[in-house]
């Protein structure tokens, strides 16, 4: 190029000098080289500086280069550098400008090329502000993560985190950091800026608001809930956050790992997607900013899975019908069953059937035919495995035989029956007995209706039912009889406790004990008005009335006695308290005993006229070997009376003048000397009177005892071996003072609830239940309770309070040991007829508790245990209380409300009679009760409560009965083997109506049918027994009948074994009956009526329905409310035992039909049912006894004396 152009020069220059017709210049212009320009020109950026580089080749044939100028745009920065130079610093640029240079070469004769700009560059600059990439808190500490930034052309050195509140700052030379000894909970921000070599960047905007935080703790209360391939959990949120907000929680299922999240504001999560019949747990842990928590889990739940088979699948042919029942699957895998589906072979009986229904009822088979039927359970997780039964031929087969029962021999379990109904001309073949479960079957002939199974576990409880077998093969099985197996062992004299009774047939003003016959077991001493009577100890607790002393010339007052020899003749004597009144001075009586159960001449010691004494006490007060009384007048005086050795006393010393309560007497300090104490209310105070030992007393010292009333006892309560303390009975509270230092201080009180009628009375210090330890009694007056604190020492110094309902008066009782065994009993004093004892030794149970009267009384394992519990319905209450069988001590539940009124109605109602029974045929026994309703608008009920599979009472089922009715009785009417129940009630004066609830299957009973009768009078007494021995349950009512003017009757309508009645047949006497129970005296199987009328009868029907009368003995109680009938002494023999709400007897039957008076049993004295039930298990009968006044039922149990 440039030959070519200097060419063309050459030529240019040529031409104008030749001319071309242009005058020639008069000088020659001589043109400068053009030379290149420097190329490839860049730069470098640095810090406020640039490095310059370019490409140039010199033109060795021009004007030598001399140098290079480099310029910079923008601004005045130039660079003047050599010729040799290919590169420069250029300098004094800005940080942070763009810029572009050009280089221009600069020949010696000035000749120069300017290159082309270079590209822009930037100086370097501080780096741009980072930026947030993730953040994250956690205990203690925060994470920080960010972007780096541009580095503004030079490497970013590090970074510098600002934390705030507080300024600190943290250097770091990479893009994240953790900030560590943060407070958890605390809120914080952070900023972040970037450094180069230029400086900072401007920092980064700030982190949202940290919190650090420790992991939250595990939440609580995980449950889980299994539905139909899915899972409910639960749970409540952890007991700590740690510090900061829960933001969701995980739970995770196993087996399989599946998690699934729920947010912070919900407590539960439905898990789906499991799979049915599986078990399952889940772990729950909660979340916040620091991360997951720890996790708790669930109790193992499982899905639900098909249900089982449907069990006890049975069927007989009946009046044309296939009548099929069953009971519910033993498991119906966790989702309820929603219905049943049957079918058979040959076709023609399918169905479905409803979930509440367990039976159905097939026609229309074809007669003469083996048919074969399955059942089987449907629920919402699908159709379970079928029952099968069968074949069955469509041909009648017998009724189910009725009345059942079942006692224990040591051979086995012996069953009765009633002979079963059978079809026209095919009759019963034999019958089958069975005890479930793993009991044996046994099989008898036809004409037998007694069996005894072998080969029972004793204590075990079984189920027994009986069949009835044609050629049609087995027809229903009876109605299901629980009973707990225990074979008995023959008691030849049995007892009872907590308490007997001694017939003593007269007034009983009090009672004391001691030996007065010298045999060495404590007698009772009876004061009767104004005499005294020894009931003299004997064998196995038997008591003889010995004969009276003479007159006190005046009558007692009914207070303890004071048993002591006072007249030193080695012979105990007795000090009564005397009557006082307007005309008599009162004061005590000492009658001097001979040793033989009887009294010498008595010798009084009066006061004035219309003053008397209310507690007399005993002791040696002067040292001087004689006994002395100190006594307490109703003039609130203390007086100590100095015996003279012969039973009589010296005139009185007044030791305190104003004492309001009786004092007690003990060495409280310890020094030998008797002293005394009191309760002064009127200062808040128990004052203390150390004896001298001379008569006097010492100046009294004081205990706090703030609103102090009541009676007082002394005993060992603080068990050091010392009876020096003091318990203090009051009508809510029992304080107990002791003197370690010789002084009484109060060791303890406890709080004990309101009496039942009268107020707490005369407590005593007695080792009841021989443990060696004193325990507390006392009782109510009148009626009420017996209460005791029982001596412990791992609750020290009582166990809990032990009440024994009582309606009797129970004053002043008196401690012995009246059997002989070793151990302290207590002797009791009613008004009228009887003294009672009641036992030292282990405990029975205390009383149930029922807050009203009772309304009727039954028994039945309704715990599953195999122990018998009990049932009595309490009418004011509108409940049903229960005394539960358990592992050391008895528990209570309540069932209520029985009676529920309609919706809208204000009305109200209580429960009039109860009986127990398994009504549903599942092997567990339910309750049914009749109501009784405040108003005539509403009527009453029938109230079925079953027992659940899992152990408790079903919700109620209620039936409406139409009127108010006495009384409740189960009975298979219909002979289809499920109970009936039956009612009574009095229409008029001269019409009562017998309503029957037929069982329809399942305990579900179909609409009642009403049978009236013309009866005159009221009728209070209703029982089912086979009176003819014709198979089918017949039902007897009683009219007691009223002295003078009418006489006892008894109807009986005769059963005909579909449910329907039939009769009356009237049976009447020239008495008046007080009681009816049902008996099969012989034991096997002949039921008869037993009647009390002061005596007792046994009432039969022959095949004709005609009546017999047979005395058995004219030991009864008098006026008695029930018969009950049981072998309450072992021996294979039925005993009667009939009880008044006065008195009670048992009746022993003896060889060849012969009856003799067993023990008594009087427990209060307003007992209004009673019922014998095995409550320990051990193969005897007890009682239990319900009582009015006392508002109780008690456990009476039946004792073997050796």
């Amino acid at each position: 190029m440039r030959t070519a152009l200097l060419f063309l020069t050459t030529t240019l220059i040529g031409v104008g000098t030749l001319g071309c017709g242009a005058e020639p210049s008069s000088a020659v212009t001589v043109q400068k080289q053009a030379i290149a320009a420097p190329s490839g020109v860049t730069a470098v950026a640095g810090i406020r500086e640039m490095t310059v580089s370019w490409s140039y080749t010199p033109d060795g044939t021009g004007s030598p280069l001399t140098s290079f100028e480099v310029v910079a745009t923008p601004g005045s920065a130039r660079v003047v550098t050599g010729p040799t130079a290919r590169s420069t610093l250029v300098t004094g640029l800005a940080n942070g400008t763009n810029y572009k240079f050009t280089v221009t070469p600069i020949l010696a004769d000035g000749t120069r090329q300017t290159s082309s700009a270079s590209a822009y560059v930037r100086t370097s600059d501080v780096p741009t502000s980072p930026s947030w990439g993730t953040y994250k808190s956690g205990d203690q500490q925060v994470e920080l993560n960010w972007y780096a930034p541009a580095n503004g052309g030079q490497p970013i050195q590090g970074y510098t985190v600002t934390a705030s509140p507080g300024g600190q700052t943290y250097v770091t030379p990479g893009t994240s950091f953790v900030v560590t000894g943060l407070t958890n909970g605390q809120p914080y921000t952070f900023t972040v800026l970037a450094t180069n070599a230029v400086g900072n960047s401007q920092p980064s905007g700030s982190t949202g608001t940290l919190r650090p935080a420790a992991l939250p703790s595990a939440p609580q209360n995980v449950t889980a809930t299994a539905g139909i391939r899915y899972a409910t959990v639960r749970w409540t949120a952890p007991t700590s956050n740690g510090g900061g907000a829960i933001s969701g929680y995980v739970i995770t299922t196993q087996p399989g790992g599946l998690t699934q999240y729920a947010s912070s504001t919900v407590t539960s999560a439905t898990i789906g997607g499991l799979a049915n019949g599986v078990t399952y747990t889940f772990n729950v842990a909660a979340q916040n900013s620091t991360g997951t928590g720890t996790a708790a889990t669930s109790s193992a739940v499982t899905t639900p899975s098909l249900p089982s088979a449907p069990i006890n699948l049975t069927g007989v042919f009946h009046q044309g019908n296939l009548e099929l029942d069953w009971r519910p699957p033993a498991s119906d895998g966790g989702a309820p069953v929603t219905y049943y589906r049957l079918t058979s072979t040959p076709a023609g009986a399918e169905r479905t059937v409803p979930a509440n229904l367990l039976v159905a009822s097939i026609s229309g088979l074809t007669l003469e035919t083996p048919y074969t039927f399955t059942v089987s359970a449907l629920s919402g997780v699908g159709e379970g495995p079928p029952a099968s039964f069968g074949p069955v031929l469509t041909r009648p087969q017998p009724r189910a035989p009725t009345d059942v029962r079942v006692t224990s021999t040591v051979q086995g379990a012996v069953v009765v029956w009633n002979p079963a109904t059978a079809p026209a001309g095919d009759a019963v073949t034999e019958y089958q007995v069975t005890a479930s479960p793993g009991g044996s079957s046994v099989t008898v002939p036809a004409g037998t209706h007694i069996a005894t199974v072998p080969g029972l576990v004793s204590g075990n409880t079984y189920r027994f039912h009986v069949k009835a077998l044609n050629s049609a093969g087995p027809g229903r099985p009876s109605a299901p009889v629980l009973h707990r197996h225990v074979a008995p062992l023959a008691c030849e004299v049995p007892s009872f406790a907590p308490a007997s009774g001694h017939l003593f047939n007269e007034v009983s003003s009090f009672v004391g004990a001691g030996d007065f016959t010298g045999d060495g077991l404590a007698d009772a001493v009876v004061g009767n008005v104004y005499r005294l009577v020894v009931l003299a100890s004997g064998p196995r607790r038997s008591m003889t009335k010995l004969a009276p002393s003479v007159s006190a010339g005046t009558s007692f007052k009914e207070l303890r006695p004071a048993v002591a020899d006072f007249n030193g003749d080695g012979k105990l004597d007795v000090a009564a308290i005397l009557k006082e009144d307007s005309t008599t001075a009162g004061g005590f009586v000492v009658f001097p005993g001979t040793g033989a159960g009887t009294f010498q001449t008595p010798i009084p010691t009066r006061l004035a006229v219309n003053v008397g004494m209310d507690c007399l006490l005993t002791g040696d007060f002067t040292s001087d070997g004689t006994l002395d009384v100190l006594a307490h007048t109703t003039d609130k005086r203390i007086l100590l009376y100095r015996g003279a050795g012969n039973g009589s006393f010296s005139a009185p010393t007044t030791v305190a003048s104003s004492a309001p309560y009786c004092p007690a007497v003990a060495d409280f300090n310890g020094d030998g000397f008797l002293d005394y104490a009191r309760v002064d209310n009127a200062n808040n105070r128990v004052v203390q009177a150390n004896g001298t030992g001379t008569g006097s007393f010492k100046v009294p010292v004081y205990a706090p005892c703030s609103y102090c009333y009541g009676d007082m006892a002394v005993g060992d309560f603080d068990h050091d071996g010392t009876r020096n303390d003091l318990a203090i009975v009051s009508s809510d509270q029992v304080r107990i003072y002791n003197s370690p230092s010789g002084t009484l201080g109060l060791m303890t009180q406890y709080s004990i609830p309101a009496p039942t009628g009268g107020v707490y009375s005369y407590p005593v210090a007695v080792d009841l239940d021989a443990d060696g330890l004193d325990d507390l009694f006392w009782t109510n007056v009148s009626g009420g309770r017996l209460n005791l604190l029982r001596g412990s020492t791992s609750t020290p110094p009582f166990a809990p309070l032990m009440t024994y309902g009582f309606s009797g008066e129970g004053a002043a009782p008196a401690v012995g040991d009246f059997d002989g065994d070793g151990r302290r009993d207590v002797v009791l004093a009613d008004s009228y007829p009887d003294v009672r004892i009641l036992w030292g030794g282990p405990l029975t149970p205390e009383s149930l508790r029922l807050e009203g009267k009772p309304a009727g009384i039954a028994s039945a394992d309704f715990n599953g245990d195999g122990a018998a519990d009990l049932a009595v319905g309490v009418h004011e209450k509108n409940a049903i209380a229960l005394s539960l069988s358990g592992i050391g001590a008895r528990g209570a539940g309540l069932l209520t409300p029985v009676f529920v009124p309609p919706t809208g109605s204000t009305l109200t109602g209580g429960v009039q009679d109860i009986v127990a029974g398994d009504l549903d045929e599942d092997g567990q026994e339910d309750l049914a009760a009749i109501t009784t309703v405040s108003g005539t608008t509403v009527a009453p009920q029938l109230v079925i409560f079953k027992r659940a599979a899992g152990g408790d009472f079903s919700p109620a089922e209620r039936y409406s009965e139409g009127a108010d009715t006495q009384e409740l009785i189960k009975v298979d009417l219909n002979e289809d083997g499920r109970f009936d129940l039956v009612t009574l009630r009095s229409l008029s004066y001269s019409q009562i109506q017998l309503s029957v609830w037929l069982n329809v299957g399942g305990g579900r009973f179909a609409p009642r049918v009403d049978f009236k009768v013309a009866a005159t009078g009221p009728f209070s007494r209703l029982l089912a027994a086979d009176l003819d021995r014709d198979g089918h349950m017949d039902l007897a009512v009683m009219r007691q009948g009223t002295p003078s003017i009418t006489v006892g009757l008894v109807h009986v309508l005769w059963g005909r074994g579909d449910g329907t009645l039939t009769g009356p047949t009237t049976f009447t006497a020239e008495v008046n009956f007080w009681a009816m129970g049902r008996a099969d005296l012989e034991g096997q199987g002949r039921v008869g009526i037993t009647l009390e009328q002061r005596a007792l009868g046994f009432l039969t029907f022959d095949t004709a329905r005609q009546p017999t009368l047979t005395p058995l003995t004219p030991l009864g109680a008098r006026g008695a409310i029930r018969v009950l009938t049981d072998d309450f002494n072992g021996d294979g023999q039925v005993d009667l035992f009939s009880f008044s709400n006065h008195e009670a007897a048992i009746v022993l039957q003896q060889p060849a039909g012969a009856y003799a008076a067993g023990p008594r049993t009087v427990w209060g004295r307003a007992v209004q049912d009673a019922l014998s039930a095995d409550w320990n298990g051990d193969g005897l009968p007890d009682l239990a006894l319900a009582d009015d006044d006392a508002q109780s039922a008690t456990l009476v149990m039946n004792v073997c004396l050796p």
